[in-house]
């Protein structure tokens, strides 16, 4: 009977059960999940415990009430991915069970649920460089488990590069003109038996930021105005940054000088100086971009001058130079005259904004106005100066009228003519007693000479670069008659009145020719009467 029982008991003793549920656990990250652990057919006292394998901590929050265990996970974390034991303890008699539990992170985002992981993170995606090998990168973060995730780039349905096992993948290129515009995505997906379909996959699109410097400059095309108008110049390029358009100046001398800071440069009551080049700098932080335009101010001419080298006053057989210069735009035609005497004579012309002419030995005659026209398809302008030619008394030529040899009690007409500039004093002396009479004009008049008349007269005619003489006789002869008057006495009075009335007429006369001429002539003889 005792061999009975024996051989009996171990069967009772084994005959409960442990039940785990579920039996398969298949946990993602964020959810709360629990685990139930049952006994059945037990009727002594039931223990109850959960452990992971190689008794690790568990975090999960353990409720045990009679023959029934729950393991809560709130939130399931990946330490979760393990095998758990349920072990449950009837009596003396110990049973387990144990589940393995698999843990994933969902590739989508809920408001309920906490993002694990969130949305694939692109990063470089903002600064790209034209031309420059540059790295994107995209990231998940904790996703879990990495042997199942795989991240790919892509450009609309164009796979260009696939990463797997890893929560990081870098994409190097070198963005193009094209990729201005375009976008680019990455996308995480798992490959792991039992994630549902709406969780294996999430994916993020950017927009490329392609950083350039200035190019396809446009600007304004060379352009011609009239002086006093107003013109625009536009200038435009294309970068990114946006950049910022700067106009300068180029002078003469090359300097730049800033004239505006707009796209637009707006130029008003233009002058000749406002013509030139003017560049466009058109900048970022990446680069810059120049061109550059000219502007013709176009003017009737101006600031025309005319310069007499070595100087306006020379003496005779000297040589002197007339220059003519203008500032009118478009360059047109210079012509050099004389106005003598009523008279234009085109000394010289030529294209251009400049002439000369040489007179390479200048005589009485060349005494004039000169006078420079400068001409374009705008207008004309005109600048004259006078030219003086001095030269010492020459060709000096004495006439008596009507004779050297007369009788006693005539009027002789003394007529000096000779060629100079500056008008020259006249001196007529008798050289034998040194009376001396002077006449602006060179013309003598000796009334009622008498035989003491009789001798050798000297005309001296003077100017300040120098003198000439002539010399001759003049005979009386005498009359059988009373006594003459001293020639003193006679001819001096007699002349004085002749120049008297003579004079005003033959000075104004004189001047107006010297004006006009440019040089002096002693006036012609007019012989005169008592």
């Amino acid at each position: 009977m005792s061999l009975l029982w024996i051989v009996i008991l171990p069967v009772i003793a084994f005959a409960f059960h442990v039940e785990l549920k579920p039996k398969s656990a298949f946990f993602r990250v964020g959810d709360r999940q629990e685990l139930r652990c049952s006994v059945k057919d037990c009727n002594e006292k039931v223990t109850m415990s959960w452990a992971l394998l190689g008794d690790k901590p568990m975090f999960a929050k353990i409720h045990t009430s009679g023959s029934e265990s729950v393991a809560a996970f709130d939130p399931v974390m990946t330490v979760h991915d393990d095998i758990l034991l349920c072990k449950v303890s009837c009596g003396a008699l110990t049973k387990q069970q144990r589940v393995v539990v698999k843990v994933y992170s969902a590739l989508r985002s809920t408001f309920d649920i906490p993002a694990f992981p969130e949305a694939p993170v692109i990063s470089g995606y903002d600064h790209l460089l034209l031309g420059q090998s540059n790295t994107l990168t995209c990231e998940v973060i904790d996703a879990y488990p990495v042997e199942h995730l795989r991240l790919e780039w892509l450009r609309g349905d164009i796979t260009l590069q696939t990463d797997a096992e890893s929560v990081v993948s870098s994409y190097r290129f070198t963005p193009t003109p094209e990729d201005k515009e375009a976008s680019i995505t990455c996308r995480a997906s798992h490959d792991q038996d039992g994630v549902p379909d709406e969780e294996k996959t999430k994916e993020t699109t950017v927009s490329l930021t392609v950083l350039y410097a200035p190019q396809n400059i446009l600007i304004s095309e060379p352009t011609a105005v009239r002086v006093g108008s107003s013109l625009t110049l536009s200038c435009h390029a294309e970068g990114n940054p946006r950049p910022d358009t700067q106009w300068k100046a180029i002078g003469p001398d090359g300097q730049a000088v800033i004239v505006g800071q707009r796209e637009e440069l707006v130029l008003t009551e233009m002058t000749l100086v406002d013509s030139g080049q003017y560049e466009c700098v058109v900048s970022n932080t990446i680069g810059n971009i120049t061109a550059s335009v000219n502007v013709i101010v176009q003017a009737p001419p101006t600031n025309t001058t005319i310069t007499v080298s070595p100087a306006s006053e020379v003496k005779e057989g000297e040589s002197v130079t007339v220059s003519c210069l203008s500032d009118g735009v478009p360059v047109g035609r210079m012509v050099l005259k004389r106005l003598s005497e009523g008279q234009d004579i085109e000394l010289q012309s030529s294209n251009g904004s400049s002439t000369s002419f040489t007179l390479s030995s200048a005589l009485l005659a060349d005494s004039a106005l000169y006078q420079c026209e400068a001409f374009n398809e705008h207008g004309s302008q005109r600048a004259s100066t006078h030219i003086t030619v001095k030269a010492p008394p020459r060709n000096t030529t004495v006439l008596i009228y009507p004779s050297a040899e007369v009788q006693e009690g005539q009027n002789v007409t003394i007529c000096c003519r000779s060629v100079s500039f500056p008008p020259p004093a006249v001196v007529l002396r008798k050289l034998d007693n040194g009376t001396e009479l002077y006449s602006p004009d060179g013309n003598f008049l000796l009334v009622n000479l008498t035989p003491n008349d009789t001798g050798l007269y000297q005309v001296n005619v003077t100017n300040d670069l120098g003198y000439e003489t002539e010399i001759f006789s003049i005979n009386v002869i005498e009359k059988h008659s009373s006594t003459s008057p001293d020639w003193n006495h006679i001819v001096i009075p007699a002349v004085c009145v002749g120049i008297m009335v003579t004079t005003t007429g033959l000075v104004l006369d004189y001047l107006r020719r010297a004006r006009r001429k440019g040089f002096y002539e002693l006036a012609k003889c007019k012989p005169g009467s008592a």
